[in-house]
């Protein structure tokens, strides 16, 4: 009886996933319909409008007692037509950004052995702005077109590298 009693209290544990602020713009920095302008070391400009987004939305689901972290997941895509820069920034349990066709850079917020380095700075200048969280990341594996870029709270991707074009990309904010 004892038994029945510990099963039925441990299976109707009801755990609460919060979901994604979609207000929060620390991390996911972009909506559908945004447009990000960036500006090259020639002084071309590409556009990349936000064509899709998602928010995961609250949940709520019953199981066993365990050590339950929820992290919903969010992401917004951008393209511009005109040079076929593709960009996805998601996050979830983790920070991942995808470039055209390239491999993803996944795993950014953890220190752990990747095929790309990141190097975690605060209050760092970057053109005439001062960002207080920025993450610089650089390509180890020569594989993929983007090469090396700067992630920046609230911002997303400030600045970014295109190894085709030999292009160095600065958002103008």
């Amino acid at each position: 009886m004892l038994l029945g009693i510990c099963y039925f209290v441990i299976c109707s544990c009801k755990y609460n996933c919060p979901g994604y602020d979609k207000s929060d713009r620390l991390l996911i920095s972009f909506r559908q319909n945004d447009t990000i302008i960036y500006i090259s070391n020639t002084s071309d400009t590409i556009k990349l409008l936000v064509f899709n987004e998602y928010f995961e939305e609250k949940k709520y689901f019953r199981g066993l007692y365990m050590d339950v972290e929820c992290n919903p997941l969010a992401y917004y895509e951008a393209l511009d037509s005109n040079t076929s820069i593709y960009l996805k920034e998601s996050h979830d349990w983790q920070l991942s950004v995808i470039f055209c066709e390239d491999k993803p850079y996944k795993g950014i917020t953890f220190d752990k052995e990747n095929d790309f380095k990141c190097i975690k700075t605060t209050n760092k200048k970057i053109g005439e702005n001062f960002y207080p969280f920025v993450f610089e990341i650089e390509d180890l594996s020569s594989q993929r077109r983007i090469d090396r870029f700067t992630k920046v709270d609230f911002y997303g991707i400030v600045e970014f590298h295109d190894k085709k074009t030999g292009l160095t990309w600065m958002q103008i904010i």
